[in-house]
């Protein structure tokens, strides 16, 4: 038996802002995976998906004319009749038709508590720092006692082309800067500087904390 329940929200930012996010909200005893529109997590018994939901429709062919700009989608999934048993307390259409709903509402919101917003705020933002740790050892160990100096050029370069687009980086230089071999040397700095450090991270850079994207998902997910 499998029993699916669903949530759409309307985020504030692009759901690749939220990305970071997903890869720190791990399911226990779980398997978790980030695509550049979704996130997964799950085990033998029960899935958590996020994904965007303006994207799929679109992928499908489905009109979005008539939708929001952005919209997130935010799925349960219970993979067999026992773990339907366990969270909902019935496992019949006719025990969700007598009464059920409410409950189902109810168990929705427990499960997403329980699942992927347990954590607090600071809880996040220790994690977040984790995380940048672990990008900063990377440097470290690559290039010893000028780790910081490198780690910062490749944050730059990596922030550069993420908000003004690689393209237009490079036609800028060779607009403002004469000297043609200088523009070429600049050019390759930004590339490999770009790619070292995209290749530690899933999504593009952000404007906001992952507290602050992390307090608006679960505000707007686990209210009743």
């Amino acid at each position: 038996m499998y029993k699916r329940q669903f949530k759409n929200i309307e985020p504030e930012e692009e759901f690749s802002a939220y990305a970071p996010l997903f890869g720190m909200l791990k399911m226990r005893r779980g398997i978790d995976k980030v695509f550049p529109e979704g996130f997964l997590a799950l085990n033998g018994q029960q899935q958590f998906c996020i994904y965007d939901k303006i994207a799929e429709m679109k992928h499908r062919k489905v009109d979005t004319s008539h939708f929001p700009a952005m919209a997130m989608r935010f799925e349960h999934r219970a993979m067999n009749k026992d773990k339907v048993q366990a969270v909902f307390g019935f496992h019949s259409v006719k025990d969700l038709f007598s009464g059920g709903y409410d409950t189902v509402k109810k168990q929705q919101v427990n499960q997403w508590k329980k699942g992927l917003f347990s954590h607090t705020v600071e809880e996040v933002i220790s994690i977040g720092a984790s995380v940048l740790q672990g990008e900063m050892q990377v440097f470290k160990d690559r290039y010893d006692k000028k780790w910081f100096e490198w780690f910062l050029k490749s944050y730059g370069a990596f922030h550069l082309a993420q908000v003004a687009g690689i393209e237009v980086v490079k036609l800028a230089l060779q607009n403002f800067e004469p000297d043609r071999m200088k523009v070429w040397r600049a050019e390759r700095t930004i590339d490999m500087l770009a790619r070292e450090l995209e290749m530690l991270k899933q999504v593009q850079g952000r404007n906001k904390t992952l507290g602050t994207l992390y307090l608006e998902l679960k505000e707007k997910v686990c209210l009743n």
